[in-house]
């Protein structure tokens, strides 16, 4: 599970002295405790909740670093914590994959409706794929 690997690799990072990496996990691992806590999910939190904690962290990390300047020490270290973020990502889909399965969805359902397509693809994507650029995809599929 996603959880233990980080448990894991923030141990080894910790004994490497590697605070960059340090400090990105134990901020997801706070999340992930807050995420067990709240009663919200069932646990134990399954991969794909922990993989969405990552990318809010992530996009926390991204939102801080623009007040900073890009030679500045904190936007670099911000910078090395969203590279060790990322490892944890499965690899992204790309938008020709989501419009493949856009057109995949559309000709098993025969589904007509941008917010009923939008809303499946975007469940299908999961983590792997930014869900606000899924609308804009499903209106030019059914343009065309």
């Amino acid at each position: 599970m996603l959880k233990e690997q980080l448990q894991k690799d923030k141990l080894a990072a910790m004994k490497n002295k590697e605070s960059a990496k340090v400090s990105a996990i134990t901020a997801v691992m706070t999340k992930v405790i807050v995420a067990e806590k709240s009663g919200n999910y069932e646990l134990p939190l399954a991969d794909e909740i922990i993989q969405t904690l990552v990318q809010k962290e992530i996009k926390e990390l991204q939102e801080s670093m623009s007040y900073y300047a890009a030679t500045d020490t904190q936007y670099l270290t911000m910078s090395e914590q969203v590279e060790v973020l990322k490892t944890y990502l499965p690899q992204p889909y790309t938008e020709l994959e989501v419009e493949s399965m856009i057109v995949g969805y559309i000709a098993a359902t025969e589904e007509t409706n941008a917010g009923k397509i939008t809303g499946a693809i975007a469940k299908m994507v999961g983590t792997r794929f930014d869900k606000k650029l899924i609308k804009g995809i499903v209106e030019r599929v059914l343009k065309a």
